[in-house]
Formats: C-alpha cells, structure tokens, sequence
C-alpha cells in the first residue's frame, strides 16, 4: 500500500492508473485537446482511463485502507469487471492513436500502461486465488 499526493493510502495499481490518467488529462489539455475536444473516439479512451481509475478505487481502495476486506472471490469478481474496461480502454487507444492529438510516443506510453496495469491485476487476482 502507498500513500498518495494528499497522503491518502492507495493501491499501487490504481495509484498507477490514477497518476497516468491524469498525466494523460494534463497533456491533452496542454496540446487544446480536453475538455473541448470533440472527438468521439478520444472520448472514448479519455473516458475508459477514468472508469478505470474510479472503478479500481472502489475494488482495491477500501482494502489498502482496512476498511473491512472483502472476500478474495468478490474481488476477482470486481477485477474481472475492471478487465473488460481496460480491454476497451485499449481498443480505444488503438483507434486514437493515429489521431493528432498527442505524438504517437505519448499515445503508446498511455497504451503501455493499460497493458502494465493488466499484468498487475491479473498478479493480483492469481495472489488472490491462492488464499
């Protein structure tokens, strides 16, 4: 577990996707792409990252906290969920990438991380799976 910015305790994977996301969020609005932009498909990897973000919040958050743990198998059951987000998440960066709206390096390192986070949750669940 981590603390965050504001000293909140976090996940490591959603504090990977929270700090990414807005990472993302900053430079889209540097380059005039975000909020104004209108693109359906940028909208749609833009809005993937904070689904993700807010969905791994409210499945691994409470936990680092000690909120109360939940059973592992739920968990799986929430990181599943979260697995099909992301896989959209990719195939929305996939379709966004060739767009102008940042240089292709900066789409990739985004894409990159979506598939890092994968790993780590499918480490998480396979850790879960043998308690």
């Amino acid at each position: 577990w981590i603390r965050d910015d504001r000293g909140q305790i976090s996940h490591p994977i959603q504090k990977r996707a929270h700090d990414a996301l807005h990472a993302l969020l900053v430079e889209l609005k540097a380059a005039g792409h975000f909020p104004e932009e209108q693109d359906e498909q940028l909208g749609d990897f833009v809005s993937g990252y904070m689904t993700l973000d807010a969905k791994l919040a409210g499945a691994l958050d409470g936990i680092a906290r000690g909120d109360g743990f939940s059973e592992p198998a739920m968990v799986i059951a929430w990181l599943k969920r979260i697995l099909e987000i992301l896989n959209k998440t990719i195939a929305a960066a996939d379709a966004v990438s060739e767009k102008p709206f940042l240089p292709t390096e900066r789409f990739a390192y985004y894409r990159n991380e979506l598939f890092a986070i994968r790993e780590e949750i499918l480490a998480l669940m396979t850790q879960l799976r043998s308690r």
